[in-house]
């Protein structure tokens, strides 16, 4: 299957997450996998933001499994 990879980044607060999962909603759910990096970072493994925290593989891995079943991967965060 051919995915499109959809990344939206930018600073702090700039309603990334917000945009992120309208375009999510749009798409239709099964269609697409929205990946937000506060949500993986914080919320699956409680790891702070910094430059080799465990969040960065675990982001890869799930856009690489993103990319086996959806059209589209949205990959949000500040990257």
């Amino acid at each position: 299957m051919e995915s499109t990879f959809i990344i939206i980044r930018g600073n702090a607060a700039s309603r990334k997450t917000t945009a992120a999962k309208l375009l999510h909603e749009r798409l239709g759910g099964g269609n697409a996998l929205l990946i937000s990096q506060d949500v993986v970072r914080r919320e699956m493994l409680g790891v702070k933001d910094t430059k080799e925290n465990l969040a960065i593989n675990l982001i890869k891995n799930i856009a690489i499994y993103g990319k086996g079943c959806c059209l589209y991967v949205i990959l949000e965060g500040i990257f």
